[in-house]
């Protein structure tokens, strides 16, 4: 068979067989051809192993390969030469089996490569992974590692941030302590006298003429803040300041220093407050005084800005504004207050609302509550409900408590009147009523009782709405009105313990005074008519 037909042979073999050629049969096809070409140039053929018949059924290419190459895996040389000795076999079997049989060798050997590297992939992969999670083990104790270090530089900053806490307490403490003996050694030297001969260090001290005193018609506001800048020009601690602000007390001033307990006498802010409430120096006063503040002739403008800014800042302070919101809600509530009516404007300010809105929530209250009062007594629509007494003498006038100082817009007091008649041209010492006793419907008062000064009516229309009731442990006559809004107890039935400290209400009397009534808290029992 020549070359060129075992070629055609051969591709016809694969075209029957629908065998598309690839890079191995083309090697394969190439060593055929080699072969048959030095097999012309030899001048003969070489002849091929032939088939004995009592070898079984095994193929001759399987029993050649299987005599002429080692057991395993057969290499693709000794391969080729097993087909050049069979493949001009006229048996067309025999061809088409070593071309298939070549295949299958070539698929499996692409398989056990891909198999090998896929192993080699896995193995890789295997040991990337293996490489991760050392690298990210590593990583974790670092990081572990790093928090630990971090952790213990954090406690050791604890531990010296409160060693330093420690350190910086002990010497405040002993810089407060060394304050202290220094104050205590400069009262010491204040107060023991100076040795004779010894020269003056230090600050001068005080003597009582260089304080201002209170005139009995002063103004306390004023002699306060002056008596507050002597104490600080001359550096006094303000543990004596109550011993410097007593000699300059007079008049009323004086009175309400002497009735302090003995236990306050050296706390400058109980006598302070007790002088501002003798005073009547409340948040309400300096309102007033803020509002109703005119320019004098000989004043300038600033200064009118400049009272006009303390008046403010003392009503302010008082009432203990500290915020915006504040501010906004006390303007709001002292405009509300004016567009009241009187009555209901002294109402409020007897209760005195912290809020606006407080204030109109009593606004409402008081006048639901003289509304029901009206219709229960049957008084028609506008009406006061009260008519006075057509039997009164009209040469007689009612009586009128003893006035007190009341604050007007310059701080002074109102003028001396009679506590018995009100009349401003005496005292009551030379009031000629005292000299008299005044007539009564039922003749002379029995001692203990309340002293009336006028009465017109009988003893019995008197005591229509008058019923027994305990004060306390007393028992008494107490007249009910279910349209009072407070209960007023004569002071005598009232235990002193049972006085609320520093606690008073204002309470409108006759002749326009609202003298400071002191507030108690006592067991009422209203007992039957």
């Amino acid at each position: 068979m020549s070359q060129q037909s075992s070629k055609k042979t051969l591709e016809q073999l694969c075209r029957d067989k629908n065998i598309s050629k690839d890079k191995k049969k083309e090697e394969l096809l190439q060593a055929l051809e080699d072969y048959e070409a030095r097999q012309a140039v030899q001048g003969a053929a070489e002849q091929g192993t032939t088939l004995d018949p009592a070898e079984g059924s095994a193929s001759p290419v399987e029993r050649t390969v299987s005599s002429a190459s080692p057991k395993g895996d057969t290499a693709l040389d000794v391969y080729l030469q097993t087909v050049l000795k069979h493949v001009d076999s006229a048996d067309s079997q025999t061809r088409l089996q070593l071309i298939l049989q070549y295949q299958e060798r070539e698929e499996s050997r692409a398989e056990q490569e891909a198999a090998e590297r896929r192993a080699e992939q896995e193995a890789a992969a295997r040991q990337a992974d293996r490489e991760t999670a050392e690298r990210r083990a590593e990583a974790d104790r670092e990081a572990s590692a790093r928090q630990a270090e971090q952790a213990a530089r954090q406690a050791d900053r604890e531990a010296a941030e409160r060693r330093a806490a420690g350190e910086r307490e002990v010497v405040e403490r002993q810089a407060e302590r060394a304050h202290q003996l220094a104050l205590a050694q400069a009262s010491r030297t204040q107060l023991s006298p100076a040795p004779a001969g010894a020269e003056e260090l230090s600050t001068p001290r005080p003597r009582a003429e260089n304080f201002p005193t209170l005139d009995k018609d002063g103004d306390l506001d004023v002699f306060l803040r002056s008596f507050e800048k002597t104490c600080r020009q001359y550096q006094l601690p303000k543990e004596q300041w109550a011993r410097y602000l007593t000699p300059g007390l007079k008049g009323p001033a004086l009175e309400a220093f002497a009735e302090l307990p003995a236990e306050s006498d050296q706390d400058y802010e109980v006598i302070k407050a007790a002088l501002q409430r003798r005073y009547n120096l409340t948040p309400e006063v300096y309102r007033k005084k803020f509002r109703s503040l005119q320019k004098r002739a000989a004043e300038s403008y600033s200064a009118v800005v400049s009272h006009l800014t303390t008046l403010f800042r003392k009503w302010v302070r008082r009432l203990k504004i500290d915020t915006l919101e504040a501010l906004e809600d006390l303007l709001i509530k002292e405009q509300f207050v004016q567009l009241c009516p009187p009555e209901i404007q002294e109402w409020l300010l007897d209760r005195k609302p912290e809020t606006a809105l407080e204030a109109g929530e009593l606004a409402d209250f008081h006048a639901a509550n003289r509304a029901s009062v009206d219709r229960s007594r049957g008084f028609p629509k506008g009406s006061s409900g009260w008519k006075p007494n057509s039997n009164r003498p009209p040469d007689t006038k009612p009586a009128v408590p003893p006035s007190v100082p009341v604050s007007a817009g310059d701080g002074r007091s109102e003028s001396r009147r009679c506590f018995i008649c009100n009349s401003g041209s005496h005292l009551r010492s030379a009031c000629p009523e005292r000299k008299r006793p005044a007539p009564t419907s039922g003749g002379g008062r029995p001692s203990g009782s309340p002293s009336v000064l006028f009465v017109t009516s009988s003893e019995g229309s008197a005591n229509v709405n008058m019923q027994t009731v305990t004060v306390g442990s007393k028992v008494t006559f107490g007249l009910r009105d279910t349209g009072a809004e407070m209960t007023l107890v004569r002071p005598e039935l009232v235990s002193p313990a049972d006085f609320i400290p520093g606690r008073t209400i204002a309470v409108k009397g006759f002749g326009g005074v609202r003298p400071a009534v002191p507030m108690a808290r006592v067991y009422l029992d209203w007992g039957a008519v």
